[in-house]
């Protein structure tokens, strides 16, 4: 299914014990709103949703999965729930916190605190680059301190990156955004594929693609002719017969001193034309 704009849940919609007032983002995989619970406390809900596999109209409630999709998406909704359930075991300052995921929809919801300050990427935007060390110290220092309890937790966020820390009215920061987490002990073949973004990822969130571009390179261009091979084709080019009808010996001899300087030069400008294409 090509990339689609899924529908957000309208303002009033109720959601078990919440209340939707509005959305507050909509990505590729998920949307997220602001809603108010019984007890008149603001939350974030986290809907999974994502655009490639499923599509929800104006108007409708439950989302349409195609057949072909639908492994897929029960798939991501299983590691969105999971995530949901370690997340829910965490309780740093400086990670934000789950209060509850549910099902409900066809697809499921994670509740999360609604922190109010804004991104790192909008912070460096409004100073334009200048920032002081003292401030880079203070946030980094809590923010790899949340980010140890993650990974204690055998968590990985996968996705770090400026608008994915949120700063505090005093500035200290909260990692926020685990849609591309993936728990570390996870055993299936993945359907899929992990999110991240360029120029912030890791190498190793590279090396899939790498392989499949080193794929296309050797089927476009095939490795460089055996000894065998090499010598059928100089053979042909050079215009000997088969061994199994050889002139006399003497001919053969000098034909395949002749041929061989004939024959080296060919090879050797395949070759080059091979590593220029």
């Amino acid at each position: 299914m090509a990339q689609q704009a899924n529908q957000p849940l309208p303002n009033g919609h109720l959601l078990e014990e919440y209340t939707i007032d509005r959305q507050l983002s909509l990505g590729g995989f998920s949307i997220v709103y602001l809603a108010t619970d019984t007890a008149g406390r603001q939350v974030a809900i986290k809907e999974y949703l994502p655009n490639s596999l499923a599509l929800r109209t104006s108007g409708d409630v439950f989302p349409v999965i195609s057949a072909e999709n639908l492994g897929a998406f029960r798939y991501g909704m299983k590691c969105f729930f999971e995530e949901g359930r370690a997340l829910a075991r965490l309780s740093h300052p400086n990670v934000i916190r789950v209060l509850n995921f549910f099902r409900a929809n066809e697809t499921v919801y994670m509740v999360m605190e609604y922190e109010h300050g804004r991104t790192l990427q909008e912070f460096i935007q409004k100073h334009q680059g200048h920032i002081s060390e003292r401030f880079i110290r203070g946030v980094f220092t809590r923010m790899l301190n949340g980010l140890r309890e993650v990974h204690s937790n055998k968590l990985l966020h996968l996705d770090l990156k400026p608008s994915n820390i949120y700063l505090r009215g005093d500035n200290t920061p909260v990692l926020i955004d685990f849609g591309a987490a993936r728990q570390t002990l996870i055993s299936d073949q993945p359907i899929l594929k992990p999110m991240y973004t360029p120029g912030f990822a890791s190498p190793e969130h590279y090396k899939a693609l790498v392989a499949r571009d080193r794929a296309k390179i050797v089927a476009a261009f095939p490795p460089p002719l055996s000894t065998a091979s090499r010598s059928s084709v100089s053979r042909a080019l050079a215009g000997r017969r088969s061994p199994s009808n050889p002139r006399s010996r003497s001919e053969m001899s000098r034909g395949s001193r002749l041929s061989l300087r004939r024959d080296s030069t060919t090879v050797s400008h395949l070759s080059r034309c091979q590593r220029i294409s």
